[in-house]
């Protein structure tokens, strides 16, 4: 189906491109502006624009709406030239070929893109065969609204650094990041019990608050939360090295399984009210305190690695701050300390790190 010139204007009922038994049929568009405010655009295979305009400002579009198990190999958004206009709604792009070079969003640099948090894109599978691929994203630099990854037991990765303005949901599947060079900036993150982080290079910057439930593995790379980062009773780990920077609260009261072997905790906020709390099964490993205003706890935390103090305090209140036994102190002075209650297991001589907070 070809658009070559002039509007394709949807702004209610359903326009479909292909029926759901096509997996082959391609909107293609060179020229012309397709808007979608309301209603439903069905296109059974993909989106392919050489140049044009695509608006979406409200309704559904529904990408590779096929529904058996054939596969195609074929980008299903794919832009080279042109504008593209995300303000509201939802596109769910389904996948298909089982390869690195097809792309579920494949849109080019030069591509002008104007996104808000109000529009959703969802990675997800509609198929009644089996899904073999992973998903893959490039933006060429650009923008996303809101984003969702639901794709059970397969990966998403992105090409490249991205922004997300609104909120990364991973309902089902694993989120990959393993490239130095990628950041993946998002304003809040949502991860369901049924999801997967995985890091092992790279940054995932969250601007807010970071939900955590279901697995979190970092081998490497860093995790950066400038909000609150929320684990639960549903929170597994695989955190055996990289970095979780953290400048709100932890909130981890019911995350009995956090549990890491390796990696840092480093509290580099500001304010003065950072809380910590961590179930009693729970530990962290290793943890740098880096705020001039101090920390509290707001029960008892366990560190089973390297305590450093780079500045400000922890607060311990009535409660206890446990060292393991071959746990190592470093940085603390009269500026910088425990104030409060710390505990070790000791069979030789060990200089704790309290103080009063003066």
């Amino acid at each position: 189906f070809n658009l070559n010139g002039g509007t394709l204007d949807i702004d209610g009922g359903t326009v479909s491109f292909g029926e759901t038994s096509d997996k082959d049929a391609t909107l293609n568009v060179n020229g012309g502006t397709v808007e979608v405010s309301g209603g439903t655009l069905n296109v059974s295979d993909a989106i392919d624009v050489v140049t044009g305009t695509v608006t979406q400002t409200g309704g559904i579009i529904n990408l590779r709406n096929y529904n058996g198990s054939d596969n195609r190999s074929q980008d299903k958004l794919e832009m080279a030239a042109g504008t593209l206009n995300w303000t509201a709604g939802t596109m769910n792009i389904n996948g298909e070929s089982g390869n690195a070079t097809e792309f579920s969003i494949d849109v080019e640099s030069g591509v002008t893109v104007n996104a808000n948090a109000n529009h959703s894109i969802v990675i997800t599978d509609n198929t009644s065969g089996s899904s073999i691929e992973n998903r893959y994203i490039d933006m060429g630099g650009n923008n996303i609204g809101s984003l969702t990854h639901n794709v059970s037991a397969k990966n998403l990765y992105f090409v490249g650094s991205h922004t997300i303005l609104g909120t990364l949901t991973n309902t089902s599947g694993t989120v990959i990041l393993n490239d130095a060079s990628e950041t993946i900036t998002a304003a809040t993150i949502s991860q369901a019990s049924g999801g997967i982080i995985n890091i092992s290079d790279g940054e995932l910057e969250c601007s807010g608050k970071a939900d955590i439930d279901g697995e979190l593995t970092i081998s490497g790379g860093t995790f950066d939360v400038n909000g609150e980062l929320e684990l639960s009773s549903s929170t597994t780990e695989n955190v055996s090295d990289g970095s979780i920077t953290l400048a709100g609260d932890f909130d981890a009261a019911n995350a009995n399984n956090f549990t890491p072997s390796g990696g840092t905790m480093t509290l580099d906020g500001s304010a003065s009210d950072v809380d910590l709390s961590l179930h009693s099964s729970g530990n962290l490993y290793n943890l740098t305190v880096n705020n001039s205003n101090g920390v509290a706890l707001s029960g008892g935390l366990a560190v089973n690695g390297t305590l450093t103090f780079t500045s400000g305090d922890i607060n311990t209140s009535t409660n206890t701050l446990t060292l393991g036994s071959s746990s190592s102190v470093s940085g603390a002075n009269d500026d910088k300390h425990v104030n409060g209650t710390c505990a070790r297991s000791i069979t030789s001589s060990f200089l704790f790190p309290v103080g009063d907070g003066t």
